[in-house]
């Protein structure tokens, strides 16, 4: 596995919050998510952070209200320190759409 990580650069620490991201998506355990990112994110390399938002991308589609409302914060305070142009782009264009309640 760690040879097919090698090519993204990964450092220690930005693997292990991936992987914490991916273990709580897994278990639904959207709060958790929040918490990894907002811990995470603001000293994650950028070029990580540009796939790595997708975690809470899928916590706004399926988190409760607060839950969304953190994630538009954290878009916004990573937007507002963001030097790398791709990921600025990706937080710019992120508008979310909750899902319908039915």
């Amino acid at each position: 596995m760690m040879q097919r990580l090698k090519p993204y650069h990964l450092n220690d620490k930005d693997l292990d919050a991936c992987l914490l991201l991916t273990e709580n998506l897994m278990k639904k355990d959207y709060e958790r998510v929040l918490t990894v990112a907002e811990k995470s994110f603001p000293t994650m390399d950028e070029s990580t952070l540009a796939w790595a938002f997708w975690a809470v991308a899928h916590v706004y589609s399926n988190g409760d209200d607060t839950q969304k409302a953190r994630v538009l914060q954290l878009r916004d305070k990573l937007k507002a320190q963001a030097k790398n142009d791709e990921l600025r782009s990706i937080l710019e264009q992120y508008h979310p759409q909750s899902k319908s309640k039915a």
